[in-house]
């Protein structure tokens, strides 16, 4: 059901050829959550932009600034992210998506208002909150809006939005910076997403749920689940499934060593090459941003094409991606010279243009239409606590337990030797599908 007491379309409704509205409609609704991924990417990452000038204005220590950009941001998310997902399987969510983008949107351009560290933090808390069904609704809405034949392509355009985000932030608001103040590049994070969230209200519709799902890869008890569970009963429904818990598990981890090598290549490049901290970001950013967003436009099409609505080519295509990304992880830490070491860069960049769209869409696939909401919001919990959170950890750990002036490069090619593991949990997804 939903807020207007619409009622959730079993999964064994049977199967479309079309969203309702026609294919230029549920193209237009994509852009529309791919520009929100975007807007919700540069409000997340603006921290990192405005960060030296913010120390200046509030006398704050690089420990509060890393407290505002990670913690104060991430402990709300992580907070709402379980029962959003809970809810998001009940209500409209078109309805949900637009107010969670105004309440954002709102409060992104408020932090340049702020007169105090405090208040920044209060509102960056709120920003993290509202940010928290942005994902799960957006990925929850493109699985009943495409076809198998048709969701890695649009996965891969929702999830390109992500560094380009993280791109047009960091170029933008370095513009920003130079001609105006630290709170302008709030400003400008924080007003597109009220336009925005007006267009998305008026102009979507909710889709019906499982309209596209034939049900032919899902656990045994999703087939005939119409009656909603409780939030305890929606999760352990989720991760009761086998190859659910597989897919989470390879994204998690793949997830967690893109996001390790982002955040240490830039150290990397200083210590080995002797860039500047600012060179060695630009470089960073170009190759883990654009080049995924590039990845990510060829991915989908490519993995809809070669997979044919198959879900068990779709789990090759990361396999594939992830042996490639090692190999270019070897290029990047022992290649010869600053060159090797920046095609390294873009080609591990590139590559997760196809490994982390293909992971999402598995998860899609794979998720009761009724529980999707539920699924991603525990997909995301585990990439953001999990992922994220611990595995540049682990690399720096490594690091510290080697020693000496290289150790950071074995330690940046053990992490990625960690996509074995990844690579193996798809595999089993595989045979998994082979058997059902």
């Amino acid at each position: 059901m939903t807020l207007g007491n619409m009622e959730i379309s079993a999964a064994s409704s049977g199967r479309v050829d079309e969203a309702p509205g026609g294919a230029s409609y549920k193209w237009f609704v994509l852009a529309m959550l791919a520009l929100s991924n975007v807007l919700a990417s540069a409000d997340r990452t603006v921290i990192s932009v405005i960060a030296e000038p913010l120390k200046t204005d509030f006398h704050l220590s690089d420990k509060a600034i890393g407290f505002l950009s990670g913690f104060a941001f991430s402990a709300t998310y992580s907070l709402v992210v379980l029962p959003i997902g809970y809810l998001i399987d009940r209500v409209d969510r078109r309805t949900l998506l637009s107010i969670a983008l105004s309440i954002w949107s709102v409060l992104t351009a408020l932090c340049a208002t702020a007169g105090s560290f405090t208040t920044l933090v209060a509102a960056r808390m709120g920003v993290g909150a509202a940010e928290a069904p942005s994902y799960s609704t957006s990925l929850s809405l493109i699985a009943d809006l495409f076809p198998s034949t048709q969701r890695n392509t649009a996965v891969s355009i929702y999830i390109g939005g992500a560094p380009l985000g993280a791109l047009v932030i960091f170029l933008t608001g370095a513009q920003l910076l130079v001609h105006f103040s630290w709170r302008m590049v709030f400003l400008f994070g924080g007003a597109p997403g009220l336009f925005l969230a007006v267009l998305f209200y008026f102009a979507a519709r909710e889709p019906p749920r499982g309209a596209f799902d034939t049900n032919a890869e899902l656990p045994t008890d999703a087939k005939s689940a119409t009656k909603p569970l409780s939030l305890i009963a929606s999760v352990y429904s989720v991760v009761g499934d086998p190859a659910l818990r597989y897919a989470m598990a390879g994204l998690t981890i793949s997830v967690g060593v893109l996001y390790s090598l982002g955040v240490w290549n830039t150290s990397f490049l200083v210590r080995q090459y002797g860039l500047t901290v600012s060179q060695g970001a630009v470089w960073t950013g170009l190759g883990f941003g654009a080049c995924m967003s590039v990845g990510a436009a060829f991915a989908g099409p490519l993995t809809d094409r070669f997979s044919k609505g198959d879900l068990r080519r779709v789990t090759l295509v990361p396999i594939i991606a992830f042996v490639i990304t090692i190999a270019s992880a070897a290029m990047m830490v022992f290649g010869d010279g600053l060159v090797m070491a920046l095609v390294g860069v873009d080609m591990v960049g590139l590559m997760a243009g196809f490994f982390v769209p293909t992971g999402y869409a598995t998860i899609l696939s794979l998720a009761a239409p009724e529980r999707r909401g539920t699924t991603m919001a525990v997909t995301t919990f585990a990439t953001s606590f999990i992922g994220t959170g611990l595995t540049p950890l682990i690399t720096g750990a490594i690091s510290d337990a080697i020693g000496g002036p290289g150790a950071l490069r074995t330690a940046i090619l053990l992490t990625a030797m960690l996509l074995l593991i990844a690579a193996a949990c798809y595999m089993r997804i595989w045979g998994l599908l082979t058997q059902r």
